[in-house]
């Protein structure tokens, strides 16, 4: 059978979480054979792990400016937990998925992690997004022991975590991201006048940041930011500034639905511009 890219990620789910209940202090044991290990990894070991379950929780971008295209997270990940626990689940245990939207908010999703480990009693969190937000939570789920696993985020603090931090990554950092943009662009369009449009935060500074590693600062004639707060308002403003800076290319560092506006604003001006998105 061949396995999608997502399918990859959420199989590394399980496997991570087969690991992680490997690895709990047994409070209870209920062995089914004389072996150690049958005996471990049959046993109840933390909250959110039964004999026979495993819940997961994960605070998702369901509304909001972000959630355009990542509101697709979670369900897609209870369809494939679906399928896991068709196939006997983990270790026969059945995994399933609590989650909460928190808005593309750092402030709600304090609330909503806090809700999902007091009150639901989660064993971990999985697929969270955003950098503030994730880094905000962090030291309460270090705190609590509480992993935090495959963070929708590009920042590299998750490429090297303290010793002591339960919350990872998986994907390359924003940075990376732009150093192959830029390397991509140097040698497919050598002559091209670069403009750059980015959000107003860790993700676009860091992706600019790696595209001028990769292009060379020189090959960008223009700069473009904004925040999300203002997305209401369109991005016309932001294309125009680049359209007349001459510019022939565009980087953008963005969330779907400021992706969305830049395109829509190139349509009403009446240009149409080669974009790189990330």
């Amino acid at each position: 059978m061949k396995i999608s890219g997502i399918s990859r990620i959420v199989t590394t789910f399980i496997s991570a979480v087969l690991l992680l209940t490997a690895c709990g202090t047994v409070s209870s044991s209920k062995p089914t054979s004389n072996s150690p290990i049958d005996t471990l990894l049959n046993s109840p070991s933390a909250p959110g792990i039964t004999d026979s379950s495993i819940l997961l929780g994960s605070k998702q971008t369901m509304s909001g400016p972000a959630a355009p295209g990542n509101s697709e997270i979670a369900p897609a990940i209870e369809a494939f937990f679906e399928y896991a626990n068709a196939l006997g689940g983990v270790n026969g245990r059945k995994v399933s998925l609590y989650y909460q939207d928190d808005q593309y908010n750092p402030a709600t999703t304090v609330k909503v992690v806090k809700q999902l480990v007091q009150k639901y009693n989660v064993f971990a969190l999985v697929a969270g997004f955003e950098t503030t937000s994730s880094q905000n939570v962090e030291p309460y789920l270090t705190q609590r022991q509480i992993p935090d696993l495959f963070v929708g985020s590009g920042c590299n603090c998750w490429s090297s975590p303290s010793s002591s931090s339960l919350t990872f990554g998986f994907g390359p950092s924003y940075a990376t991201q732009g150093l192959i943009i830029g390397k991509i662009i140097d040698k497919k369009f050598p002559n091209a006048k670069v403009g750059v449009i980015y959000q107003d935060n860790s993700f676009g500074t860091a992706g600019l940041l790696g595209l001028r590693q990769g292009l060379g600062s020189n090959r960008i004639v223009a700069t473009q930011s904004y925040d999300t707060s203002s997305l209401s308002s369109g991005l016309g403003e932001q294309i125009q500034a680049l359209k007349n800076a001459g510019v022939n290319l565009i980087v953008s560092f963005s969330i779907p639905e400021a992706t969305a506006l830049e395109l829509i604003a190139q349509n009403s001006l009446g240009v149409k511009i080669t974009t790189f998105t990330s």
